[in-house]
C-alpha cells in the first residue's frame, strides 16, 4: 500500500510539474524565460552537489533576484501601462516551480543517497564475498581481532599470507573465474576453521595462520602452489607470473595487524 501511494504522489507531482512548465513557457516572455532556466538547471545541480541549507539558501537567493528586479522593470515601465496581476501571475509561477523543482531534486537526492547507504550496509553485513568464496575483509577483521585475542592470551604468534594476483583476462581485467579458483585453492590449503582467509577487491587475498611460525607459513605457501598446479587452465608460468606470496610475521600485535591490513586495502582501492 505504502509503495503504490508513493508511485502515486511521483505521478501526480510530474503531471504538477508538466503544468507549471506549460504554464511558463505560455505566461513568461521569452526574453528572461532563458535566465530562469539556467536559474532551475542551476538550481538542480547545486541541490545534488551541497546540502539542503546551501541548496535552499540558493533557491531563496534566486527567488528574491527574480522578485526584485520585476519590481525595478515594472516601475521603470509603469507609464506603458503594463498588467499588474500578470506581473504577478508570473512572479508566483517562478516561485512555485522553483520550489517545486528544488523538492522534486531534494527528493531524488535523498533516493541515491539512501540507496549507497543501504549498499554499504550490505557490503558491511556481508560475511563472504561473493566472487572468491572467502570472507569479506569486515567479516576477517572481526575475526581477527577475537583470534589475536586467544594468541595474546596464549603468548602466540600469527603469520599473514599477502597473495597479489594478477591474472588479466580479454577483458583487461581479473578474471572471476581465476579469483574463485585462487578462493577455493586456499580453503584446501589452510586449516579449516582455524585459519581464516579474506579477499581485498581487485587484487589481494589475505590468509591469517594462527599459532604458527615462519617456517609454518612457508609449509602452507608451498602446499598453496602445489594444489595451484593441479588446476588445469593454470601453467607454472600464469603461477610465477601472476601470483605473488609474501609472508608477513605479528606476534600477538592486534593494532599493528589491523593498520597494516587497513593500509593495503586502501592502497587496493585508491
Amino acid at each position: 500500500m505504502k509503495k503504490r501511494l508513493l508511485y502515486a504522489n511521483f505521478v501526480i507531482a510530474i503531471i504538477v510539474q508538466f503544468l507549471f512548465y506549460y504554464l511558463f513557457t505560455t505566461f513568461v516572455p521569452l526574453e528572461i524565460r532563458k535566465y530562469y532556466l539556467i536559474f532551475f538547471i542551476l538550481l538542480v545541480f547545486l541541490t545534488f552537489l551541497y546540502d539542503s541549507l546551501k541548496s535552499f539558501v540558493f533557491l531563496v537567493s534566486g527567488m528574491l533576484i527574480t522578485a526584485f528586479y520585476i519590481v525595478i522593470s515594472s516601475w521603470i515601465r509603469i507609464e506603458y501601462g503594463i498588467n499588474q496581476f500578470e506581473i504577478v501571475f508570473q512572479q508566483m509561477l517562478i516561485i512555485i516551480l522553483s520550489i517545486s523543482i528544488w523538492l522534486e531534486s531534494l527528493y531524488l537526492k535523498n533516493i541515491v543517497d539512501n540507496s549507497e547507504k543501504l549498499k554499504e550496509k550490505v557490503k558491511q553485513l556481508e560475511k563472504l564475498h561473493p566472487e572468491a568464496g572467502v570472507l569479506t575483509f569486515n567479516e576477517f577483521l572481526e575475526r581477527a581481532e577475537i583470534i589475536f585475542t586467544g594468541l595474546r592470551r596464549r603468548s602466540e604468534e600469527a603469520q599473514l599470507l599477502v597473495i597479489k594476483v594478477s591474472y588479466i583476462d580479454d577483458n583487461n581485467r581479473i578474471s572471476k573465474t581465476f579469483i574463485n579458483t585462487i578462493g577455493r585453492v586456499l580453503i584446501d590449503s589452510v586449516r579449516k576453521n582455524y585459519d581464516i582467509i579474506c579477499y581485498i577487491e581487485n587484487t589481494i587475498f589475505l590468509v591469517l595462520l594462527q599459532n604458527t611460525n615462519k617456517q609454518g607459513a612457508m609449509l602452507v605457501v608451498d602446499r598453496i602452489r602445489r594444489n595451484l598446479r593441479t588446476i588445469r587452465y593454470l601453467n607454472p608460468e600464469i603461477i610465477e607470473k601472476h601470483i605473488d606470496i609474501k609472508i608477513e610475521s605479528f606476534n600477538n600485535d592486534f593494532l599493528a595487524f589491523k593498520e597494516y591490513i587497513q593500509n593495503l586495502a586502501n592502497n587496493t582501492n585508491s
